[in-house]
């Protein structure tokens, strides 16, 4: 209900400053009852209502996987295709977070950057092969253009 009313998609669990996991509408939907819905309410059963009472830390994602606020947003990409992870926590020097990175943050810094390039270097945009594990054919290309999107990228974030 809390992450409805803040439109969060993503929670951080933890305690006294530590951070535990996170916790997506995606976990919570996944664990709890379909049954649980108005739509389906005539079929509910007093299992689905067990499903209720799932506890957050049986459910939310671990271990935490954080970056740091330098972190490049290549970087960041790497570690959530590494990982597989849709999010990853920012934390400082002391692990104190300071905020979260969600796979959105990343498309719209990539939107960002697709504009940028499509102003200075319409004509290059085209030939920017894609640089990712599930790829392989094309893990090992790199032209002059992709690496001047990389360093734009860099410097972007």
């Amino acid at each position: 209900a809390k992450m409805h009313l803040n439109n969060a998609d993503y929670v951080m669990v933890g305690q006294e400053g530590v951070l535990e996991g996170i916790i997506s509408k995606h976990d919570i939907t996944e664990a709890i009852s379909i049954y649980l819905q108005p739509a389906f309410a005539k079929w509910r059963r007093s299992l689905d209502d067990a499903t209720l009472q799932i506890r957050i830390k049986w459910i939310m994602t671990r271990p935490i996987h954080t970056i740091s606020p330098q972190t490049s947003l290549g970087t960041i990409m790497k570690h959530m295709c590494q990982f597989r992870r849709l999010c990853l926590p920012v934390t400082d020097q002391q692990d104190k977070v300071l905020g979260l990175v969600t796979e959105t943050h990343v498309l719209k810094s990539l939107l960002r950057l697709q504009s940028n390039l499509k102003t200075s270097t319409p004509d290059k945009v085209n030939q920017i092969q894609p640089m990712s594990p599930y790829f392989p054919d094309h893990s090992e290309i790199q032209t002059t253009e992709t690496m001047e999107a990389s360093s734009l990228l860099a410097e972007q974030c």
